[in-house]
């Protein structure tokens, strides 16, 4: 049987995963999608394209690296909200997609979880808590152009290996020194993703074997809304 939560009693944690959402509401058809700012056992705070007004209930569907976790929401405000406000003070509750490039955030508590569910979530969060990645990179393996914009040179054709909204790594046919910027387009099954960003890590040449790809990683400039939306269904349609 599903169990009830009590969202109160849980801590958040910093997370940013993609979901998708339906009103589970007799007549209403369509998904829609969003991604995660922090989630608990008994909820979590979104980022949603539209304004969803509470109460409504929801069935939602996060995508994180161990698989898809599913529940029944419920949108939420009040105290929920007033709490939210507190923890972080320049957050304004509901507010619009803009020049911040985000979306409107809404506080959502599960309303029923199943055990296996609830599980899963919790082996996410506590993977979460040890290797403190307020952004995880989930799995995403599409062919990839990169071009470095200083000093320039040649495109490098490559391909990705996992993805956040804040990083990205993936595997070129050479290195680039950390502090190479670059352009990279994300050659998806639908259309390509234009990204860019700032290589950070490289892996260690002894690490390095002749004639294989090199690891890089490269922090991303912060996407906008509809790029990050885009990168949800992405990584949702291939998962």
């Amino acid at each position: 049987m599903p169990e009830r939560y009590d969202n109160r009693q849980f801590r958040r944690a910093l997370l940013q995963l993609p979901l998708q959402h339906k009103l589970s509401v007799a007549g209403t058809a369509g998904v829609g999608v969003g991604w995660t700012r922090d989630v608990s056992e008994g909820g979590a705070c979104v980022e949603l394209p539209e304004v969803l007004q509470p109460p409504l209930p929801l069935q939602i569907r996060l995508h994180t690296a161990r698989g898809p976790i599913e529940a029944e929401a419920q949108v939420v405000w009040g105290a929920e909200a007033q709490a939210v406000r507190e923890a972080e003070a320049q957050v304004v509750w509901a507010w619009e997609a803009g020049s911040t490039g985000r979306g409107v955030l809404h506080g959502l508590a599960f309303t029923q979880l199943s055990p296996s569910q609830r599980y899963a979530l919790r082996t996410v969060l506590q993977r979460n808590a040890e290797e403190s990645p307020a952004s995880v990179r989930l799995p995403l393996r599409v062919p990839a152009t990169c071009e470095p914009e200083n000093p320039g040179g040649p495109p490098l054709l490559g391909e990705t290996e996992a993805i956040s909204r804040e990083t990205l790594s993936l595997r070129l046919p050479w290195p680039l020194p950390p502090g190479t910027l670059v352009r990279l387009i994300l050659h998806t099954p639908h259309e390509p993703l234009m990204v860019k960003g700032t290589v950070v890590q490289v892996e260690p040449p002894e690490q390095q074997r002749p004639g294989e790809a090199i690891r890089l990683t490269v922090r991303l400039t912060p996407l906008g809304w509809y790029a990050s939306l885009y990168l949800g269904l992405i990584l949702m349609a291939l998962s």
